[in-house]
């Protein structure tokens, strides 16, 4: 049985929505001068995401049951209607399937076009905490922040189950955390960072390794009422060590998740800025 693909414009289609909500605090004891602790959870709903469900699952289609809505059976051989159909999407200006086969060997229409279908729930927990010391008389920031993401939970479509997608490769990471520390000397403050990024697991269980790196940055400030007043410079390295990102088999080829991976190495970058 032949099958074609609906594809183009979609007159009915509509704006993504979503609802958020997040809940926090901040806490800051009297013990412990320029310590702040900041905690906060949300949640984010998106409903009615623009995808193409029966493009991106070609092979089951025409056969599970959450893409009955995307699929129409035919019998252009048997129904004046169903050949009027079919014919009518072969003459389309833009159809690709003029001259290939007549109009009855068609037994299935797809809807390959943009479509509004899919739901995604977003849940987690933000941390983060700042402490602002003195070392030689001169000023450190010392700053964390972690990310906790417990639900990715994605619906294809609106007869799809829900599948947890957090902490799978081409999906965000389930955790992340960053510390900075700056440390600021009269006109100079030299920045050191470490990123990680949790271990991730493939389609099948395989599991990725965490990724942890580290960034560094010396920046010089102009002398207020000073000639160059306003003028900032800032070198920075990115990826200090040069750590190749961890090894995943992409089905794409590239043998690194894209979604949580930079595969760039370490990257030196001058900046100038200048205020007015």
């Amino acid at each position: 049985m032949l099958s074609l693909l609906l594809f183009g414009g979609n007159p009915n289609l509509k704006p993504e929505t979503a609802k958020t909500w997040t809940a926090g605090f901040d806490w800051t004891p009297k013990a412990l001068p320029g310590f702040k602790v900041s905690a906060s959870t949300f949640e984010t709903r998106f409903k009615d995401r623009i995808g193409q469900p029966a493009n991106d699952n070609l092979g089951i289609v025409l056969t599970a049951d959450e893409f009955a809505a995307f699929r129409q059976f035919v019998n252009p051989a048997g129904s004046a209607s169903d050949l009027a159909l079919v014919q009518g999407l072969i003459d389309d200006p833009a159809s690709r399937a003029k001259g290939l086969f007549p109009a009855t060997a068609y037994g299935a229409i797809a809807d390959a076009r943009y479509v509004n279908t899919a739901a995604l729930t977003v849940r987690g927990v933000d941390l983060s905490a700042r402490y602002g010391a003195s070392v030689w008389g001169d000023p450190l920031d010392l700053d964390a922040s972690l990310t906790w993401l417990t639900d990715f939970k994605r619906q294809t479509t609106a007869a799809a189950q829900p599948i947890d997608l957090a902490g799978q490769t081409g999906s965000p990471a389930d955790l992340r955390f960053r510390l900075s520390a700056t440390w600021t000397h009269g006109q100079l403050a030299t920045t050191g960072t470490v990123n990680h990024v949790g271990d991730l697991r493939t389609e099948i269980g395989e599991r990725v390794a965490s990724w942890t790196t580290v960034d560094a940055q010396l920046r010089w400030t102009a002398a207020a009422k000073s000639r160059l007043q306003g003028l900032t410079a800032a070198l920075s390295v990115t990826n200090l060590l040069d750590l190749n990102p961890p090894f995943y088999n992409s089905p794409l080829g590239l043998g690194y998740d894209p979604a949580n991976a930079d595969p760039g190495g370490r990257r030196v970058s001058l900046q100038l800025i200048k205020a007015w």
